[in-house]
């Protein structure tokens, strides 16, 4: 009886610990009128009650005039990445997929050419993303330090600038090395600890 109640438990813990995350807004704030006739053009992404939850940094997220697809080195936040080679960059970045007036190959989404929507795209495997979201000649750059499954975008957070989205674009770098869960592990051993328990049994 009390090994089935460390199953149960260790179940409900696990599903616990793979619940869906608060949604989280981080915004990208332009105060200097970056934007066309002087326009503020601030920006922001929400991770959108993802399973895994993703921390990130606006610290050096723009807005920047020009285009993330063939921005050069230090210009785009300092990262001091070539965005313009497709094949490799500087500081370890690679384009991973691009969605341009619509879903990209990777990239899925709602509300391309509007002023706001969602965007998801399967793990791939890295430590670092950066989402780069371009409007109105300017794009943002927001640095994750892992990957979420469910995201939303808004160039239009302030509710005055009415920037419509050229295109989103994610980033990669620094490959994951995967680790497995602790809640997975511990239920694997407790399993593992039960067959051995009753076959222990069985032989006496």
């Amino acid at each position: 009886m009390r090994f089935k109640s460390l199953i149960l438990m260790s179940a409900v813990l696990l599903f616990a610990g793979n619940a869906s995350a608060v949604p989280v807004t981080y915004t990208c704030t332009d105060t200097a009128g970056t934007g066309s006739g002087g326009a503020n053009a601030s920006s922001s992404i929400t991770t959108a009650g993802a399973t895994e939850a993703a921390s990130v940094s606006t610290s050096n997220c723009g807005p920047w005039l020009g285009n993330d697809s063939n921005a050069l080195t230090a210009a785009a936040g300092g990262y001091g990445f070539d965005l313009f080679d497709s094949v490799s960059a500087p500081d370890g970045w690679l384009e991973l997929d691009k969605a341009d007036g619509g879903d990209g190959t990777l990239i899925t989404g709602t509300g391309w050419g509007g002023t706001s929507g969602t965007f998801s795209f399967a793990d791939a495997g890295y430590d670092d993303y950066l989402i780069a979201l371009k409007f109105d000649g300017v794009y943002s750059t927001f640095l994750s330090d892992s990957w979420a499954d469910n995201w939303s975008w808004n160039t239009d957070p302030d509710g005055d600038n009415k920037f419509a989205i050229s295109h989103l674009t994610v980033y990669v770098r620094n490959p994951s090395q995967e680790v497995p869960e602790p809640a997975i592990v511990g239920l694997l051993s407790i399993g593992l600890l039960g067959m051995v328990v009753t076959r222990r049994r069985m032989k006496v």
